[in-house]
């Protein structure tokens, strides 16, 4: 985590003091029985850089939401935060979910056009859903359904591919390329 309070703006909780509060607040993620928890780890440096939730799940539905996302300053605006999501929503839709939900404050810019970015769409905003850190919250709806899952998944697995970046990791073409690309 960055060692401002940066990363924890949009979150419920305050940002942990210590190790040990870091540790309680990762241990209530695992024990809530409401999150399937998920942690991220990069491969190379076997370092652990975020954690993510399935959140709001509705077996009888099938719709769940990814959530919690609280990913350190080694992982933001990185392949490893496209790839995790991307995981998490072929995990989702493999078991037979049909909805896949993202909401963030509408002041969470950046949560937004990241969700937008990995093909979820912009249902709205529901007004003063919540309050959080003593303001109002007006909270952006977006999701991914099941008939959408293919060219989505096509367009990041293609954007994922080796093929696509150069030896010094920078992408060749923006995922949005292949958006553009694998519309049907």
């Amino acid at each position: 985590m960055a060692e401002d309070d940066r990363d924890w703006t949009w979150l419920g909780a305050e940002k942990p003091a210590c190790l040990q509060d870091m540790m309680f607040w990762i241990k209530n993620k695992i024990e809530d029985r409401n999150l399937v928890t998920w942690a991220v780890t990069e491969i190379k440096s076997a370092r652990p850089v975020g954690v993510v939730c399935f959140n709001n799940i509705d077996t009888v539905n099938g719709v769940l939401e990814i959530g919690h996302v609280t990913w350190s300053p080694l992982m933001q605006r990185t392949v490893l935060g496209t790839e995790a999501i991307y995981l998490l929503l072929k995990n989702a839709f493999c078991i037979g979910y049909r909805r896949v939900v993202w909401r963030c404050d509408s002041l969470n810019l950046a949560s937004r056009n990241a969700a937008e970015r990995m093909g979820f769409i912009f249902e709205g905003r529901f007004r003063q859903a919540m309050t959080r850190k003593q303001r109002n919250r007006d909270t952006d709806w977006l999701s991914v359904i099941d008939i959408e899952w293919p060219v989505i998944e096509k367009a990041l697995t293609d954007w994922l591919s080796p093929d696509n970046f150069a030896e010094d990791g920078t992408q060749k073409l923006k995922l949005e390329t292949y958006f553009r690309s694998n519309k049907p």
